[in-house]
């Protein structure tokens, strides 16, 4: 269980890493809410949406937003990775890419409620494009992360997403 919870630490804080520094330069590339989703898939809803609440809240400091809005939509992903397990399969490129477009919707709508909020952002600047610009680059690099992090599972003899059965009673029981 301890090294489970330390893998679940080091995505999230690479993850978090590498979002933070593809913003540095202008670009919203969501790797927390993949790593959200991945987490989600192998270790159960609950794991994701803490995983989800505690790297939003993280994300929003280290942007230092004056309106907290990350943790619903990365938490929201959290329940989303439960339905898609269960009612999908991870193991073709097709089923990969779908939820990887609807990761980039929940970002993308997180981003557009908070420029038009009391935050730091202009309403003008975010526009229709930016989001489906998002979406396009999420539903790319998902299958590529998903592949990603499962050699790297695979590698230190952890459960793969790939591999996740789709039973929904193992899927929703406390471990």
């Amino acid at each position: 269980m301890t090294a489970v919870a330390a893998l679940i630490f080091l995505l999230m804080f690479l993850s978090i890493t590498a979002e933070v520094f593809a913003g540095s330069f202008g670009f919203v590339l969501p790797f927390s809410a993949m790593a959200v989703f991945y987490i989600s898939g192998l270790y159960g809803w609950r794991s994701g949406i803490l995983a989800g609440v505690v790297a939003g809240a993280l994300l929003d400091l280290l942007y230092g937003r004056t309106l907290p809005l990350t943790a619903f939509p990365l938490a929201s992903v959290g329940g989303f990775a439960l339905l898609w397990t269960v009612r999908g399969s991870m193991k073709s490129y097709l089923m990969q890419v779908l939820p990887g477009a609807a990761t980039g919707l929940l970002i993308s709508a997180e981003i557009m409620l908070y420029s038009s909020g009391e935050g730091g952002f202009s309403g003008k600047t975010f526009h229709l494009s930016q989001a489906l610009s998002i979406i396009l680059e999420t539903a790319l690099i998902m299958p590529l992360f998903v592949w990603a992090m499962d050699r790297a599972a695979g590698f230190f003899g952890f459960e793969k997403l790939c591999g996740v059965k789709t039973e929904i009673t193992t899927r929703t029981e406390v471990k």
